[in-house]
């Protein structure tokens, strides 16, 4: 059975909306000077903030729709005001890609190769050419067989030696060197969750109106 509402006891309940509008000696901030402020990163290199963040503007004045999603923040230094593109997923979330890593990887490259020379002797249409990383230059062409020999037998040996040495220092090169690495990525992964902490903080900021 349908209920019939009485007029005398129908009631309108309204509820009260805060809307913060961003206001500028007293004057409400216009589009035109909205896209005057000057663009500064809020967030540092470091994960800490360059300044106060006072909201948060639904406004894309630089075409920047077509961006990855991002906050426009706008946040004050001294007594000068900014706004700031803040992504919502960094770039860089992408590998931790150090210097030191880099490092790292050229160590176990070397590491790796057994066949480590700096130079070696071929011989290109008979005369004995030592080809390095610089260049390569004519070797030995005026002795003779035996005395050619002698001294590629002497270059080898050399060469050799040289390998074992090498074998010995690089491990222990690489093995030096990973506290560095450890302590480079521990420090960008921190950096990255307290500019990430940042990011969610600023995305609880309260939304500010612009007048068009």
């Amino acid at each position: 059975m349908r209920k019939i509402i009485n007029l005398r006891d129908a009631q309108v309940s309204t509820a009260t909306i805060e809307i913060k509008t961003l206001t500028v000696s007293n004057k409400q901030v216009t589009l035109a000077v909205f896209r005057q402020l000057i663009e500064q990163d809020l967030i540092a290199e470091g994960g800490n903030l360059n300044g106060v963040p006072w909201g948060l503007v639904n406004y894309h004045p630089d075409k920047c729709g077509e961006y990855n999603a991002h906050l426009h923040v706008v946040w004050q230094t001294g007594r000068d005001l900014r706004r700031s593109l803040v992504y919502l997923e960094p770039f860089y979330n992408q590998s931790l890609w150090v210097e030191e890593m880099n490092i790292a990887q050229n160590l176990v490259v070397r590491d790796y190769l057994m066949n480590r020379i700096d130079s070696y002797t071929v011989e290109l249409e008979g005369t004995p050419v030592v080809i390095r990383p610089d260049g390569m230059s004519p070797y030995g062409w005026w002795y003779n067989r035996s005395s050619r020999a002698c001294c590629v037998l002497e270059s080898r040996e050399k060469v050799k030696d040289y390998i074992d040495w090498v074998d010995q220092q690089e491990p222990r090169s690489f093995q030096k060197f990973l506290p560095i690495l450890h302590a480079a990525v521990l420090g960008e992964m921190q950096r990255r969750k307290c500019w990430q902490d940042q990011v969610e903080n600023l995305q609880n900021l309260p939304q500010l109106f612009i007048a068009v």
